[in-house]
């Protein structure tokens, strides 16, 4: 793992339980290696740019953890928000927040990665070095 708990309590928000850290981190470290094409685990890099996997992990563990306790859902199974609402007899539908939708959150996971993982060495360059 890039970063264990204590790095993410010291540099994160420090919000996640530590028996969740684990698979939080886990899927964190699957989209840093998704979008670095596993460069960060098959090479020997600075200081620097570990400093930036561990924060880039902790930010996307945090951006996880928010959406995971915003899709969760309430006692009576329903999640979302609602979408439509009729009053007699009373009926509504729901639906996920748009940010919270798979490309989006996809996107949005990018997004952190591009913020960490560009420089001092763009970890996602795409093209032969």
């Amino acid at each position: 793992m890039y970063a264990d708990y204590g790095f993410y309590k010291e540099h994160g928000s420090g919000n996640i339980p530590e028996e969740k850290f684990p698979r939080i981190a886990r899927r964190a470290q699957q989209q840093i290696d998704y979008v670095t094409f596993d460069r960060v685990s098959a090479h020997s890099l600075g200081e620097l740019s570990w400093e930036r996997i561990k924060m880039c992990l902790c930010e996307l563990v945090d951006h996880l953890w928010d959406v995971s306790l915003t899709i969760e859902q309430d006692e009576d199974g329903i999640s979302g928000v609602i979408s439509n609402e009729r009053v007699g007899p009373w009926s509504a539908s729901y639906q996920l927040p748009q940010h919270l939708l798979s490309e989006n959150l996809d996107e949005s996971m990018h997004k952190i990665c591009q913020r960490w993982l560009t420089r001092p060495i763009n970890l996602m360059y795409v093209g032969v070095s």
